[in-house]
């Protein structure tokens, strides 16, 4: 058997949008997810994290975080609101 690696997401933070001022900021969000002891996370709503993918390393890295996984905010079941034909 391998080895488990759990992760954990902005949206376990109470975060939902890029910018919100009442939701938990990106760095403490990185510093506690680390804290806690996970080492994967989710980036969140594009915009949330750094988007910059060198700033985003660095402050993974600093961590000791990897990203496992994104995040799409969009109506991907009704292809006609997002403009893809996925028919």
């Amino acid at each position: 058997m391998g080895t488990v690696k759990v992760g954990s997401a902005p949206d376990s933070w109470g975060v939902w949008f890029a910018n919100d001022e009442q939701q938990t900021p990106w760095e403490r969000f990185l510093d506690e997810v680390a804290g806690a002891g996970y080492t994967r996370i989710e980036l969140g709503p594009f915009g949330y994290l750094p988007s910059d993918p060198a700033r985003l390393k660095e402050e993974l890295d600093k961590r000791g975080l990897e990203v496992t996984a994104g995040t799409i905010f969009e109506h991907l079941h009704r292809p006609g609101l997002v403009g893809l034909d996925l028919a």
